[in-house]
């Protein structure tokens, strides 16, 4: 059950790296059966910016009405060159209300970059996320991956229990005193 969660290069004594392994004991995250997930669709919109303004602000500098917008925008857009940024948003609703989201990113070499995955729990998030990894495999990608901030321990866990893997750790990348886990999962 433990899994490999990073390396800590020269970390205690100059030239030695050292292979960090963890362990969730609480088990499994359980999914709803009772949620639809969907690309997003015109009348979406506040729900997903509710969503991502109450979340990712804490973690991310320069998140506001704006990035959301813009977010949104490149989801509307037609698919083009890897300039025009393109976006996949996907929701989860249950009992006629937007519980959560997922936007994919197709990046050059045939991965997908997930990012922002939100929900109003981790089985919502678990849900969007094996989604968009089924989704992307379908149309041929051969990677997604993702971020989480480093504190964000059930998040962690849910992204290793989907079969995700630590690839790297970012020092503060978007926010000061906020270290980001960069997980993948290869779809091929």
């Amino acid at each position: 059950g433990f899994v490999r969660e990073g390396y800590l290069a020269s970390h205690y004594k100059e030239g030695m790296t050292e292979v960090v392994f963890g362990l969730f004991p609480e088990g499994p995250i359980e999914v709803s059966k009772e949620m639809l997930i969907r690309p997003l669709q015109i009348g979406d919109d506040s729900s997903v910016e509710a969503i991502a303004l109450a979340y990712l602000p804490r973690f991310y500098d320069e998140i506001d009405t704006r990035f959301v917008t813009n977010m949104i925008a490149a989801h509307r857009q037609a698919e083009g060159s890897y300039a025009t940024k393109h976006k996949f948003i996907f929701v989860a609703e249950a009992s006629s209300r937007i519980v959560g989201f997922v936007t994919g990113t197709p990046k050059r070499g045939g991965s997908v970059k997930l990012f922002p995955a939100l929900g109003s729990s981790p089985s919502v998030e678990k849900a969007l996320l094996t989604h968009a990894a089924d989704y992307f495999q379908r149309a041929g990608k051969r990677k997604v991956y993702t971020f989480v901030p480093s504190t964000e321990t059930i998040r962690l866990r849910m992204c290793l229990e989907l079969g995700f893997k630590t690839e790297e750790i970012l020092l503060e990348p978007y926010k000061p005193g906020v270290n980001e886990v960069g997980l993948g999962k290869l779809l091929v």
